[in-house]
């Protein structure tokens, strides 16, 4: 990363990563937050894209940083969480005003999956067995 800071923003604008999450004028290309006074990591036990593991690595070295787990949550947990939970929404928005991670609990749990069993289940399984004979 170059070290002259407009550089550095020509950098960022033309970083084809996936999009960025804006808010209030924040700006961030992951779910590390990073504010003058802290730092919030928001991950999801559910994340197979980018696992937990990563972000237990990471964490230790923001000295003032925050790991929030999202249990449940998947490669989206820090939208899970804010749309689950709306005492971690309040922190959430209180930590990109303030910097303040001790905003943060330590984890969210998301509600159970419901699973919809489709109406024509046993009529599908019929005709997929049907088909392997």
């Amino acid at each position: 990363m170059p070290k002259n800071p407009c550089t550095r923003r020509r950098h960022r604008r033309r970083d084809p990563a996936p999009s960025s999450f804006i808010q209030n004028g924040f700006h961030s290309r992951a779910e590390v937050w990073s504010r003058p006074n802290g730092t919030a990591i928001v991950h999801g036990t559910w994340d197979f894209s980018t696992p937990l593991e990563n972000a237990l690595e990471l964490a230790p070295y923001f000295k003032r940083g925050k790991l929030v787990t999202v249990v449940g949550g998947t490669h989206g947990a820090l939208g899970e969480a804010i749309r689950a939970d709306s005492a971690f929404a309040d922190a959430f928005w209180t930590f990109l005003r303030t910097g303040d991670v001790a905003v943060f609990p330590d984890s969210v749990v998301l509600p159970p999956i419901e699973w919809v069993v489709p109406a024509d289940l046993e009529e599908t399984a019929a005709i997929w067995k049907r088909g392997r004979r």
